[in-house]
């Protein structure tokens, strides 16, 4: 959901957060921080998209995507569980099933911290230390 439908969900979140929460500000910062990293994981992944699209071939760049995917769905589910209080805890709707699955995510694609680590040695060539 973090794709196009993740940018649907934000924009229902900035009429919700409008709507139910005084905290004004700072809700509308978390949402601008969960675009910006959703944009940035779009500008990205294109950039892998073409290189694919080409006939090239996939290497540890896709480190940086599977790192960025990850902390721009976490971002995102956490505005949501932040911006809808009870929603993702207490109902069984699709916000929880996706915050759930964005926890799940980053150990499908490898952890964050193995992908930097590939991205450290493969990519910036800083060795094992």
């Amino acid at each position: 959901m973090v794709g196009l439908l993740g940018l649907v969900g934000l924009v229902g979140l900035v009429g919700a957060a409008s709507s139910a929460s005084p905290a004004g500000g700072a809700d509308e910062a978390a949402l601008g921080a969960a675009y910006v990293a959703l944009h940035t994981l779009r500008c990205r992944s294109l950039a892998t998209q073409r290189r694919l699209a080409s006939g090239g071939t996939l290497g540890p760049e896709t480190s940086v995507d599977k790192v960025l995917l990850a902390a721009a769905e976490q971002q995102l589910y956490d505005t949501a569980r932040d911006l809808l209080p009870g929603v993702v805890e207490l109902t069984e709707s699709s916000w929880r099933t996706e915050y759930l699955y964005s926890r799940a995510a980053t150990i499908y694609g490898g952890t964050a911290e193995i992908q930097r680590n590939i991205i450290a040695r493969r990519l910036l060539d800083l060795g094992k230390e």
